[in-house]
């Protein structure tokens, strides 16, 4: 009986350590989210950007600002910058990748 009771807290005690190895591990894999992902994106203004607007990137809308044109409703624009919540964006005819 005493054999088992080891073994059972031997087995735990493994896979608790390799839990926290595995969760303490560096990860390699690139930034899938946050603000460092936004940067470069581009999406579908849903309100006319001049200097505010909308626009439409990964699936969420976002608060917008251009510096330097107005962008109409249905152009795309490409995210250059944050300034808090806030997209800094420019008008560009790429397509989303």
């Amino acid at each position: 009986m005493t054999g088992l009771v080891v073994l059972i807290v031997i087995i735990v005690l493994v896979i608790v350590i390799g839990g926290i190895i595995l969760a303490l591990a560096p990860r390699k894999e690139p930034i899938q989210a946050g603000r460092e992902e936004m940067i470069g994106k581009v999406g579908e203004v849903r309100k006319t950007i001049d200097p505010w607007g909308e626009v439409f990137i990964n699936g969420e809308i976002w608060k917008a600002f251009s510096k330097k044109t107005r962008i109409e409703k249905g152009e795309r624009a490409k995210v250059k910058a944050f300034k808090g919540l806030t997209l800094i964006v420019e008008k560009t005819e790429e397509e989303e990748y």
